[in-house]
């Protein structure tokens, strides 16, 4: 599922969920998070993208041609405030490869919802250490991550 479909479930997920919202700051702060990511498909070789976006494309790209693991079936490139690391509320973009478009709907969410804490915490949030409150894989905060939070699915942990 990708786009319109997709945002529209996660934003149930928001309107139903006060604890995933305030993950993000609050029903209105999470909304404007979810209506802000692009999500862009990253197909396979031997497509090229140049920009700023570059390594976000290649870590998926990388992914694609068969990475264990899901670290990197997505990732997140957000403009910040002068170098700082801190979103600067623009548009931002989130890659997404095969493992996204083979994922069930709740493994989805559970990217999409993992990515959106990036702009949200900024460049040096910790949002990708494995006891994260916005761990994809369940084993985050509390023993839950964004998945117990939001209630969507955990992803498999990562391999040894």
């Amino acid at each position: 599922m990708k786009g319109a479909p997709i945002k529209a479930a996660m934003l149930n997920i928001l309107t139903s969920n006060a604890a995933c919202a305030d993950a993000f700051g609050g029903q209105q702060n999470a909304e404007n998070l979810l209506n802000k990511m692009i999500i862009c498909n990253v197909p396979n070789s031997p497509w090229v993208f140049r920009g700023p976006a570059q390594d976000s494309w290649d870590a998926v790209a990388a992914n694609n041609s068969g990475t264990p693991g899901w670290e990197n079936a997505s990732s997140t490139f957000f403009f910040d405030s002068n170098g700082n690391g801190i979103w600067n509320g623009s548009q931002y973009m989130t890659f997404v490869g095969n493992k996204f478009a083979n994922a069930t709907l709740g493994q989805q969410e559970t990217m999409l919802f993992h990515e959106m804490s990036h702009p949200y915490m900024g460049a040096s949030g910790g949002q990708d250490t494995p006891d994260s409150m916005y761990s994809p894989y369940g084993n985050g905060a509390l023993g839950g991550g964004i998945s117990l939070l939001c209630g969507t699915q955990s992803l498999p942990p990562p391999p040894n």
